[in-house]
């Protein structure tokens, strides 16, 4: 008598009570009865909690963040540490992190994923080459994608975020290069027209080529600190003259094999490549 639900492939979902359920990962779409304001259904996710007196909608759940999108009715969403904000029908909310745009290439294209997908289709010299599970670009090859200005990327969104990761999930197919360099985020300065570089790289000590994937972000916070990351565990961290308000709305991606290992061959497959606001 409360309504009911859908929960898609892969999800991970838990009944705590009657009136509350967890949702640890995956889509789930609820159409519940209209109940009173002192006993409203809870969805809680590792990142907010929904309180729902009635209403249709859907919460998505994965490890970056949450998002609740409501068809009809309303639904008080709260993050984590945050007041709680009341999202009505046709709105949207998230919490965590957010992908602002990105590539998945696991399934044998470079489909776009994100909240802004970019509007440029991603490009390669030579065309570009899907084999064991991902993009496969050789020590030669690089790809890149261009986004013309939009303001709805870097107004607001940017500026209020506490962070702007740059994030890879590789293997390599040969070779292992001493310092892995795999992709750039490019942005055009406002005051000066000069180019400002956010790379995804890491000293490879232990690396191994194989089937093994690996984990690779790095992370740019407001203060213009680089935090690196591999596999989740902080590598290394340097100073770079960043700042938040050197973002422009404009940005260039590119995804690239520059490796420090002149004379081998070095073969990298990516997963996914993707730009993520925190």
């Amino acid at each position: 008598d409360t309504g009911s639900g859908v929960l898609g492939a892969h999800g991970v979902l838990t009944c705590r009570s009657a009136r509350a359920l967890a949702l640890a990962r995956g889509v789930l779409r609820l159409d519940l009865a209209a109940r009173s304001a002192g006993s409203p259904f809870t969805l809680t996710t590792p990142h907010a909690t929904c309180h729902v007196t009635g209403t249709r909608f859907t919460v998505r759940c994965d490890e970056l963040g949450s998002a609740v999108t409501v068809a009809e009715g309303s639904v008080l969403w709260q993050r984590d540490g945050a007041a709680p904000q009341t999202v009505r029908a046709g709105q949207s909310a998230r919490a965590g992190a957010e992908i602002l745009f990105g590539y998945d290439f696991t399934d044998g294209t470079a489909r776009q994923i994100g909240t802004f997908p970019a509007p440029v289709p991603l490009t390669s010299r030579d065309g570009l080459r899907f084999a064991e599970g991902g993009l496969y670009l050789t020590r030669e090859d690089f790809t890149a994608v261009h986004n013309p200005p939009r303001p709805e990327l870097f107004g607001d969104r940017l500026r209020t975020a506490a962070a702007v990761s740059l994030d890879a999930r590789v293997r390599f197919a040969t070779a292992v290069p001493r310092n892995a360099s795999i992709a750039t985020l490019i942005s055009m300065a406002p005051a000066d027209s000069s180019q400002r570089f956010l790379p995804v790289r890491w000293r490879t000590a232990g690396v191994a080529a194989g089937p093994r994937w690996y984990d690779v972000r790095v992370t740019l916070q407001r203060d213009g600190r680089q935090r690196w990351y591999v596999d989740g565990q902080p590598v290394d961290e340097t100073m770079r003259d960043w700042i938040f308000t050197d973002w422009a709305d404009n940005i260039a991606l590119r995804i690239h094999t520059h490796q420090d290992l002149p004379d081998d061959p070095v073969d990298i497959i990516y997963a996914w490549v993707r730009v993520v606001l925190h």
